[in-house]
């Protein structure tokens, strides 16, 4: 069955576009041409912006801000008829309500089951700040759709060890069933590891990128290999992937 990976919350930069990068970059290491990326964020369409990851940016919005269901229809006969075993969607905050209200309306991620897809929303909880926040808008988005999902645990703007004691990840929880997994983006030394992946988003690059860019340090190259491998390590052991790792 496809898998149709939808990243999305109503949190504007809390890192979704950072983890549509790591989960892309991790699939297209093992199935190269075998995966489609797309980015519908109208506003930050940051994802895109990485041209050795082929992202298509879609618009879904209109100038009203509203859904241009022409499009949307475009986008969803693309992701029925591709060929391909793992679809990357990112979407945006600004598509976040206007998405989520016409998906609801026409039981959109249902439907897609009608034509051997398996929908998977990526959900991120951030720290510091955003914590209280981005929780709630995965318990929303959880308890709206019933759709089976990853937390993405980004500490970039604090420390989230206590996260898993939040009710989400309680087997007593109805919501916690639909939870596949947790996927740590953990905090790293910020002189350091920090400033090596800083460079890394600054210049849209991959890890495989890194390794030969001029710019990086051998050690700094080294820094963020780890970094990633453990990335790729932390995904791979997820049951949705753990096949794709087999395969």
């Amino acid at each position: 069955m496809k898998k149709i990976h939808i990243i999305i919350g109503g949190k504007g930069g809390c890192g979704k576009s950072h983890a549509s990068s790591v989960m892309s970059q991790f699939l297209l290491s093992i199935y190269n041409g075998q995966i489609e990326i797309f980015d519908t964020d109208q506003v930050n369409p940051t994802l895109s912006e990485y041209t050795a990851l082929n992202v298509e940016h879609f618009s879904l919005l209109d100038d009203n801000k509203n859904i241009n269901k022409r499009n949307f229809d475009i986008l969803f006969e693309r992701l029925i008829i591709s060929d391909k075993k793992h679809i990357v969607v990112d979407t945006g905050s600004n598509t976040y309500m206007p998405l989520l209200e016409y998906a609801g309306d026409i039981n959109l991620f249902r439907q897609l089951e009608d034509f051997d897809c398996e929908v998977i929303f990526h959900l991120i909880l951030a720290g510091g700040d955003m914590y209280e926040t981005t929780l709630s808008g995965v318990e929303n988005v959880l308890s709206t759709f019933k759709i089976r999902s990853v937390i993405w645990l980004n500490e970039h703007f604090g420390s989230l060890r206590n996260a898993q004691e939040a009710s989400i990840f309680h087997d007593k929880n109805p919501l916690n069933s639909l939870v596949i997994g947790a996927m740590l983006l953990q905090q790293y030394d910020k002189n350091t590891f920090g400033e090596d992946l800083k460079m890394m988003s600054q210049k849209r690059l991959t890890m495989e990128q890194v390794m030969s860019d001029p710019d990086f340090m051998i050690m700094s190259r080294m820094r963020v290999k780890k970094v990633y491998s453990e990335y790729f390590r932390r995904l791979s052991a997820l049951e949705i992937f753990s096949a794709v790792v087999e395969e």
